[in-house]
């Protein structure tokens, strides 16, 4: 019984735990959003270039 008292009352290593929690958190956030805006990037990203093109020339 005092084991698990210890175990519960520890904090060692807690904030291991939290980043990781965060990261997971965050890294899953980007997997669900990242997809839904991949098209209007590829069309900004392709614009730009189209218009550095166009300004130097070619």
């Amino acid at each position: 019984m005092d084991t698990l008292v210890r175990f519960i009352k520890e904090d060692e290593g807690q904030d291991f735990v939290e980043y990781a929690l965060l990261a997971a958190a965050i890294g899953a956030i980007g997997v669900a959003v990242i997809p839904r805006f991949r098209q209007t990037v590829i069309d900004i990203f392709n614009t730009a270039i189209d218009n550095m093109l166009s300004a130097a020339g070619s």
